[in-house]
C-alpha cells in the first residue's frame, strides 16, 4: 500500500490533481477500486512514456501487478531517468 500511495502522490504532483476524484467518499472508493486512472500523458504530453508506465504499475488494481518492493520501483525510476538523460532534446 505504501508504493500505491507513492504512485498516487507522484501522479498528483505531476498532474496537479489526484488520479481519482468524486463528490462523495463512497464514489471515490468505487473509482479507486473499480476504474483505471487516466493516463498522465492524456493530461500532459511532455511526460515520457516510462513515467506513465511506472505510474500504471504503481496504481495497478491487483497488488500482484504492482512493484514487488520499493527497490524495484526505485530501479524503474532510475532507469527512466537515465533514459531521459540519454535522449537529446
Amino acid at each position: 500500500s505504501d508504493l500505491y500511495s507513492l504512485g498516487v502522490t507522484m501522479y498528483h504532483l505531476l498532474a496537479g490533481a489526484p488520479p481519482f476524484q468524486a463528490d462523495t467518499v463512497p464514489k471515490l472508493m468505487e473509482r479507486i477500486s473499480q476504474q483505471p486512472h487516466r493516463p498522465l500523458r492524456d493530461l500532459r504530453d511532455d511526460i515520457p512514456p516510462c513515467v506513465d508506465e511506472i505510474l500504471a504499475r504503481a496504481l495497478a488494481k491487483n497488488p500482484a501487478d504492482r512493484f514487488p518492493d520499493g527497490r524495484a520501483m526505485a530501479r524503474a525510476l532510475r532507469a527512466c531517468c537515465r533514459m531521459l538523460v540519454a535522449v537529446p532534446a
